[in-house]
């Protein structure tokens, strides 16, 4: 029996929902584990499935994720980003401390560029060139 707290609402990217379907049909659902560490630059929020492969509740990805909660998939939203058509563009990037970012000037073209309801995402060809894509998010219900 799975004695987890429920996770308030959660939002998942549309590329990782495959691999939650597979945890919610297969793997005793999916858990959503918080970095309580404030100063840490890892990741804020980890999922994981609630089994492992033998059956055993899945244990903490690491000392900084202390407690595990269900994700309720009633409540759960899939974002998805659909581009709008001829709006995309080349930026630049560089390395800063943290990772890999858009330079200044790139983000504020990227934000003068989105109409009301825009937004922006990106990905990276080589260390210091970007894809950027002006687009809508969309929150879908979570496929059960």
């Amino acid at each position: 029996m799975n004695t987890h707290t429920i996770a308030p609402e959660t939002i998942f990217a549309s590329e990782h929902l495959p691999k939650f379907k597979e945890w919610a049909e297969t793997r005793g659902g999916i858990l959503s584990w918080i970095n309580e560490e404030i100063a840490s630059s890892q990741a804020t929020e980890v999922f994981t499935p609630a089994l492992t492969t033998e059956g055993k509740p899945y244990p903490s990805p690491g000392w900084r994720y202390p407690t595990g909660k269900l994700v309720d998939l009633a409540t759960a939203k899939v974002r998805t980003f659909v581009p709008t058509a001829g709006k995309g563009f080349k930026g630049r990037s560089k390395a800063f401390y943290w990772g890999l970012g858009l330079l200044p000037v790139t983000e504020a073209k990227a934000k003068r560029l989105c109409a009301d309801g825009e937004t922006f995402q990106y990905t990276f060809d080589y260390p210091n060139v970007a894809n950027v894509e002006i687009g809508k998010e969309e929150l879908q219900p979570f496929p059960l």
